[in-house]
């Protein structure tokens, strides 16, 4: 039974289409879900973008409170300068950062200009010796600081959430398309190899049988058949083939048969003209006086010799090659029956050559067809690897784009370096200015128990002028009783009890100065017992900050590994491409070897026709 298929044309179109289809919608894939990595990549970019603003501002906030506090402390002009290039850079920063929280940063303005103008009045206070005034002013920007600082720290958490997350959904992303690429690059070589070994042995089987009976036929075993189970090029080509060596034999088998009979019909001829000659020497020995019957008998031997001669001429024209010679001898004797019996053999040797070369034709033709077709593979193979070339270099632009991501993404990673390291030497700032405020604060410590002695000190010299004062007015008692002898006594006990009186009031007047600067005294301590704690709470965002630099850091890190191993397997896909193009190489060749076999076939059908083109069987 016959199997009806496709040819071979339409194998090689069903096969190259199936493959591409395969590793077009493997491609496909790939590319879209590297589109949405890409995407999650752009994303994180903007959310590390936003988080790196976020901290430029809030780290130009905490710089622009250490020199406005400095200001206030220390009344430099250097000092000053720098806290209003604090403020230009923190400007400059929330500039940046409205860029993606417009809304909070409106918000957090009117507190930035609240908070420096509310500290310029509170140094302007200070400078003019009005504690009071700078402490209430610096109470109210310590409250706008905070809100500040609170607005900040919110922008600055939310944008390392949504970095965290952008990070966790690149990763994911990246994991998910290396795994389904690689499963779909499995399945696509698995399918293409699968298809590729099953046309193989569908074509290159009946090939090599075809080759085998070609040579079995060529040394001359006319037995062998090919056994035909497809309608398409190679089963048309094995019918053909049977048919041709059918043909062959039949016409040889004919040959072997109608020669036989000829060589028996000379025999014969020879045999009877021998008789004749004995017979007619007979008769001219025996009847000499019949010479009409022997005149007769002449013309009968000689128009026999003439039929023998021309059937004779006939044989050996056909010997020579030449089959269209035609029998000129016929009728009802022994020589008419031979040359009709000739003329019926030269006849059937005649069709049965023009079979052969009809054949042979046709197998000539086949064997053109199957070269065609070979060079169509060869086509087809092209077509594929050309393809194969194109993928291969879409693959490398995408390793290159993932390059170049990668190559972001080291640079993303010094910055945020960068900033750790300002952060960190921020951080070391805060904690130098930390002990200084620590040691000014033990300084003013001092000056409190050194104040609290002098009102000791005071107090005992108000105890004895209060004494000196009781004596004077015991003298004064004295004198009266006296009377006259205790008059000049009485004038001493008077500027003793002036002086007394003096001392008093100079006393009380120490008392109230030293009561002043105690309470001075104390308001500078609450100060920088205040500052102390506004730059611990800063040496503890700083830590914090140096913490999420870190950690980001570290995020960073992952990102950048992770692009890394989607490189490499975009690097593993270009391989796959390549050993697609090796595949496209072998068909090519197997089409080489069938072109091989096709110009086989045609020398072989040359070779048959030249042999028939020795007979002459048309006119």
């Amino acid at each position: 039974m016959r199997r009806h298929s496709l040819n071979i044309a339409g194998k090689m179109i069903v096969t190259t289409g199936l493959v591409q289809v395969v590793m077009a919608a493997c491609l496909l894939y790939v590319v879209f879900e590297i589109g949405r990595s890409s995407e999650e990549i752009r994303r994180q970019a903007q959310s590390l973008q936003r988080l790196e603003h976020a901290n430029n501002a809030y780290g130009r906030f905490l710089e622009l409170r250490y020199w406005l506090s400095d200001t206030a402390v220390s009344w430099q002009r250097e000092s000053e300068e720098e806290s209003q290039a604090q403020l230009e850079r923190l400007q400059q920063a929330m500039a940046d950062l409205e860029q993606t929280d417009a809304e909070a940063v409106r918000g957090l303005r009117p507190l930035v200009d609240e908070y420096v103008t509310t500290m310029r009045k509170a140094i302007d206070a200070y400078i003019q010796e009005n504690r009071v005034l700078g402490n209430a002013h610096a109470s109210r920007a310590l409250g706008s600081a905070q809100a500040l600082d609170q607005g900040l720290a919110g922008i600055l958490s939310q944008a390392q959430a949504e970095a965290w997350r952008a990070g966790k959904t690149v990763i994911g992303s990246n994991a998910w398309v290396r795994n389904f690429a690689l499963f779909l690059l499995a399945i696509s070589l698995v399918v293409g190899v699968v298809i590729s070994v099953t046309l193989s042995r569908r074509l290159t089987r009946p090939l090599r049988r075809t080759v085998e009976v070609l040579r079995a036929v060529a040394s001359g075993d006319l037995t062998q058949r090919l056994e035909v189970k497809t309608d398409d090029e190679l089963g048309l080509l094995a019918q053909a083939l049977n048919e041709t060596v059918e043909g062959i034999r039949t016409a040889i088998e004919v040959d072997q048969v109608d020669w036989a009979e000829i060589a028996a019909q000379r025999r014969r001829e020879k045999e009877h003209a021998e008789t004749n000659r004995k017979q007619a020497q007979e008769l001219k020995a025996a009847l000499e006086g019949v010479r009409q019957a022997g005149q007769r008998e002449r013309e009968q031997s000689r128009r026999l010799r003439e039929k023998v001669d021309q059937l004779l001429a006939v044989v050996h024209q056909a010997s020579r090659g030449n089959l269209t010679e035609q029998v000129p001898v016929s009728g009802d004797d022994a020589i008419g029956k031979m040359g009709e019996g000739l003329a019926s053999l030269l006849e059937d040797l005649r069709r049965s050559i023009r079979d052969i070369a009809s054949h042979s034709e046709s197998l000539s033709s086949a064997a053109g067809g199957l070269a065609q077709i070979s060079q169509t593979m060869t086509r087809v193979a092209h077509g594929s690897a050309d393809k194969t070339v194109t993928v291969n270099g879409a693959a490398s632009e995408v390793r290159d784009h993932l390059a170049a991501v990668s190559s972001g993404t080291q640079e993303m990673s010094a910055a945020i370096e960068e900033i750790a390291k300002n952060v960190h030497q921020a951080t070391a700032i805060a904690g130098h200015a930390a002990e200084r405020s620590q040691q000014a604060n033990a300084l003013i410590d001092k000056l409190n128990e050194s104040s609290q002695e002098i009102g000791n000190v005071v107090a005992v010299i108000t105890a004895i002028a209060e004494q000196t004062n009781l004596l004077a007015l015991n003298a004064t008692i004295e004198s009266a009783r006296a009377g006259e002898m205790g008059a000049g006594f009485a004038v001493v006990a008077a500027e003793v009890k002036d002086l007394a009186r003096g001392t008093a009031r100079a006393t009380k007047e120490i008392e109230e100065r030293i009561s002043k600067i105690q309470e001075d005294t104390s308001a500078a301590v609450e100060a920088i017992s205040g500052v102390c704690s506004i730059i611990e709470q800063i040496n503890q965002y700083q830590s914090s900050i140096a913490a999420a630099v870190e950690q980001q850091t570290a995020t960073t890190v992952d990102i950048s590994g992770s692009i890394e191993k989607a490189a490499r397997v975009s690097r593993e896909m270009v391989q796959n491409v390549e050993a697609v193009a090796e595949a496209s190489q072998q068909t090519m060749n197997c089409a080489n070897e069938t072109q091989s076999a096709a110009r086989l076939l045609i020398e072989m059908a040359s070779e048959m026709h030249d042999v028939v083109g020795r007979f002459q069987y048309q006119n």
